[in-house]
């Protein structure tokens, strides 16, 4: 089981409105886990200018928002075991849910579409590495 640092996850989700705080206390603590090491990976990021930095951040603390609200079948996790694949179920679940909470399109777009291979928004592209590495 991954460490998790509830007092550094309170002060990352700090940033975001109380709804959108509320939903994601419903993840499973492994999750939250991997949204603070993405979260961090964003911060600790020198080559970053602060408008990316903003972005990646509010991306890699919404990004598995969907997970609240949807969970991988048993046949998907043992799929999973022997091909490479993503459960992007949540992606939609993601998008929807910030949609609700009246987010920002592009940011909404972003935790739609990023599991796709190869996205043609290079900020994606980018964040995909933080997800994909912690």
């Amino acid at each position: 089981m991954p460490t998790f640092d509830g007092h550094r996850w309170h002060e990352a989700i700090s940033v975001l409105d109380g709804p959108l705080q509320k939903q994601l206390e419903l993840l499973k603590k492994s999750e939250k886990a991997h949204v603070l090491r993405v979260y961090q990976a964003v911060c600790d990021d020198p080559a970053l200018d602060s408008c990316s930095r903003h972005d990646l951040i509010l991306l890699a603390l919404l990004h598995d928002i969907g997970k609240t609200i949807t969970r991988p079948s048993l046949l998907f996790k043992i799929t999973k075991v022997f091909f490479n694949c993503a459960n992007t179920e949540h992606c939609v679940a993601g998008a929807r849910i910030l949609r609700r909470h009246r987010q920002n399109a592009t940011l909404i777009k972003r935790v739609l579409r990023h599991h796709d291979s190869n996205p043609a928004d290079l900020l994606l592209c980018a964040f995909q590495k933080y997800d994909d590495h912690n």
